[in-house]
């Protein structure tokens, strides 16, 4: 499992607790963008074995994206995979 998503599931059980444990995750375009793409790598033969869950993704950069010491965290990861060339540069995004 990637750096990132671990990294997003913590964020997203702290977003969790701050906004409320009923309230559904709000999906946002970047967010899916961002985990479509590193879902396609994550199932390419360059990463094989490697456990991911898209909608889990989405929902904890959403809980990231709508926290402001969390947006600049989704903003850079975004960059780095909108410059990255292969999928393994997509993974090794943090």
């Amino acid at each position: 499992m990637s750096r990132l998503l671990r990294g997003l599931r913590c964020a997203a059980l702290a977003a969790a607790l701050v906004v409320g444990a009923g309230c559904a995750a709000q999906r946002s375009e970047r967010c899916q963008q961002i985990c479509s793409r590193q879902g396609e790598c994550a199932e390419s033969d360059e990463a094989k074995g490697q456990n991911f869950d898209q909608s889990e993704c989405v929902s904890a950069c959403a809980a990231l994206e709508r926290d402001t010491e969390g947006k600049p965290i989704v903003e850079r990861h975004e960059e780095c995979m909108r410059k990255a060339q292969t999928c393994d540069e997509v993974l090794a995004c943090e």
